[in-house]
């Protein structure tokens, strides 16, 4: 198969699942008033994220999913440098986990709708007051349902594969509920579909789990400090993941070329 056939197969098989997966899963969750969302929606993830996984032609490599199994509640910190992220990410999403999203994946086509049915957490980015009102309505909803919450403390997927600056979001979060923040790292997957890129290239993507960060000794003075102590361990490991997988790779095919023309 040609790379253009294979994109337009993976689009249109992707989309078509997506679609007949949010609306089926949009209809149980409304005839049940959404009861189940907090111990159905990762069940329901999962099956998505592996289907679409599936479709794609993506391998996906885990080391330390033991860690996911962190006592809730606790924060689950996610780096982020492509569209193809909440896949993977679905694919092995622990139990009674809720996901804090911009407030405009509400208007996305059948993803908003569903998102809203599972109960998930949305921000308004725009807004900081907004914001920070909403973070303190999520954080007590956490707590009294004892739920993993899973963030991107970059606050939005990086435009060229490198690990952007941590926002404090996550960390409050943390210190408020006095929970751990157990970080999924992924490596690959801004190489097989970068910003821009409509499809998907088959390849693998590697998670590593990270043991649980302690927030027992967070405060208002030094979350910006442990933000950038957490991201100094996620890029760690993702340099060390890149150096022992080889089949694994930073950067898409070409730009490796161009950069070894210059």
């Amino acid at each position: 198969m040609t790379r253009k056939l294979w994109g337009i197969y993976q689009v249109t098989t992707c989309w078509a699942f997506t679609v007949l997966f949010c609306t089926l899963g949009s209809l149980f969750l409304l005839l049940t008033l959404r009861a189940f969302s907090y111990s159905l929606a990762s069940r329901m993830l999962r099956f998505y994220g592996r289907g679409m996984c599936w479709l794609s032609r993506i391998e996906i490599v885990v080391e330390g999913e033991e860690h996911l199994e962190t006592a809730a509640p606790c924060v689950i910190a996610m780096n982020h440098t492509s569209v193809i992220d909440i896949f993977v990410i679905s694919s092995y999403m622990p139990a009674r986990l809720v996901v804090v999203g911009k407030k405009e994946m509400l208007l996305v086509p059948f993803v908003g709708q569903i998102y809203w049915l599972m109960r998930f957490i949305t921000v308004d980015r725009k807004n900081s007051v907004r914001a920070v009102a909403s973070m303190k309505r999520a954080n007590r909803l956490i707590a009294d349902n004892k739920l993993r919450v899973l963030v991107a403390p970059e606050g939005t997927r990086t435009k060229d594969g490198s690990l952007g600056p941590f926002k404090k979001g996550a960390f409050f979060t943390a210190m408020e509920l006095g929970c751990p923040i157990v970080s999924m790292v992924m490596a690959g997957s801004y190489a097989i579909h970068p910003s821009g890129q409509v499809s998907t290239t088959p390849g693998r993507v590697r998670i590593r789990v990270l043991p649980p960060m302690d927030s027992s000794t967070f405060n208002r003075t030094n979350l910006q400090d442990k933000a950038d102590e957490l991201r100094q361990q996620m890029s760690d490991a993702l340099d060390d993941m890149y150096a022992s997988d080889p089949k694994i790779s930073r950067y898409p095919r070409h730009h490796d070329q161009t950069e070894s023309e210059t």
